[in-house]
């Protein structure tokens, strides 16, 4: 295995093994990877075009390798599930993401094709607390706590069935994500949150809560892992002795703190530490989408191309400071690596928030490119689209 290549997923058919007790898929349909889309090796020789606009940028991704390690992704769209060069996406991220609160039959077939194609792997969704219930006090049963979590294990039924129906592979479904950012355990007693004091009272009906989700999971997607968005030290929706699978997250949302990455990565590895964790799974935005549409606007936070050399040439730096074998090797080797780039060694893999070539998200295309470029080093060469944001 090259420094450039992702390890290999294990695509056997379920007829090549015997399925776990529990195990969603029907071990009687016959299903096979096909492995139809062709890897893309590395070439350090490989001029990268500019993109034109939005489709170009589609384009370019069949010649563009994959990224190091596997990114997981917030639900893609459907315009994006359907695109005719989704399997191409799905090939350099390593994913797909879908919502398992809007996933229809058609969307599953067609993520489970691409998945077969690829070698890919779907990340599920989920939003618990935010339909039904939406409140911050995670105390008491009202009848909105039973109602929100009948209507998730209902979701998760059906979504289990498409799947089944869709002819995946046990591995297809590789992740189940929830971002439960609602119910609270640092609430005072006029139910204002209080961040830094956290409740016992609280803290005991929050686990309580937060573990029934991730039962409901572990019920309808049994061998499938279970990652809480900011499961960590000082996130106040989630405690320590919750249910887990060893999963934490942080933001990496900021697009114009080109230096910030390192103090979130060591914050991040920190917590890992102290709680036991060892799947660290950075969340990452691009294109300024954060310190545009939710925090406050700056400048140049998003322009194409090489006149933007400040959001898109922090965008590719990004890319191979965290995720390129020689700077993580720096890092896990030398003291001046760790205090230039952070304990970036100890990532596993990137969650992409928005998801990939969002449309409705301007100059996303020029910064994933960027990133996934930036991932392999690659700068070199006349003519050089990337090359022309780091100069």
């Amino acid at each position: 295995m090259t420094n450039f290549e992702r390890e290999p997923v294990d695509m056997q058919s379920i007829n090549d093994t015997e399925p776990p007790e529990g195990m969603i898929f029907d071990p009687d349909v016959e299903v096979s990877a096909t492995a139809s889309v062709a890897s893309v090796s590395y070439d350090p020789n490989f001029v990268v075009p500019e993109p034109v606009d939005r489709e170009h940028a589609w384009d370019i991704l069949h010649q563009t390798p994959a990224l190091p390690y596997r990114h997981w992704s917030w639900p893609w769209s459907r315009e994006n599930i359907m695109h005719e060069d989704a399997a191409q996406l799905a090939r350099v991220t390593g994913s797909i993401g879908l919502a398992i609160s809007y996933a229809i039959q058609e969307d599953v077939d067609r993520v489970v094709e691409i998945c077969n194609q690829t070698g890919a792997q779907v990340c599920l969704q989920y939003s618990p607390w935010h339909h039904v219930y939406n409140r911050y006090d995670p105390r008491g049963w009202p009848m909105e706590a039973t109602d929100e979590l009948s209507l998730m294990s209902e979701k998760c039924e059906e979504v289990a069935a498409m799947f089944v129906t869709a002819g995946a592979l046990p591995n297809t479904i590789g992740l189940c994500e929830f971002d439960q950012e609602i119910l609270r355990n640092d609430l005072d007693e006029n139910g204002n949150p209080e961040p830094g004091v956290p409740k016992p009272d609280q803290q005991v009906a929050l686990k309580e809560k937060n573990d029934i989700v991730y039962q409901i999971f572990k019920t309808h997607f049994p061998d499938v892992d279970v990652m809480g968005h900011g499961f960590g030290k000082g996130n106040v929706h989630h405690n320590q002795d919750d249910m887990h699978d060893g999963y934490t997250t942080t933001e990496f949302y900021h697009g114009n703190q080109r230096y910030l990455q390192k103090y979130l990565i060591a914050d991040l590895v920190a917590n890992a530490d102290e709680w036991g964790l060892e799947k660290l799974v950075p969340s990452i935005s691009m294109a300024g989408y954060y310190d545009m549409f939710v925090a406050v606007p700056l400048p140049n936070a998003y322009v194409r191309g090489p006149g933007s050399e400040y959001a898109v040439k922090w965008t590719w730096e990004r890319g191979r400071n965290m995720w390129h074998w020689y700077w993580r090797n720096k890092a896990a080797s030398t003291e001046h690596g760790l205090k230039t780039y952070g304990p970036v060694h100890r990532l596993t893999a990137g969650y992409l928030w928005p998801y990939p070539f969002n449309p409705a998200h301007t100059g996303y295309e020029w910064h994933f490119l960027a990133y996934v470029w930036g991932s392999l080093n690659h700068k070199k060469f006349e003519n050089n689209w990337v090359d022309s944001l780091i100069k």
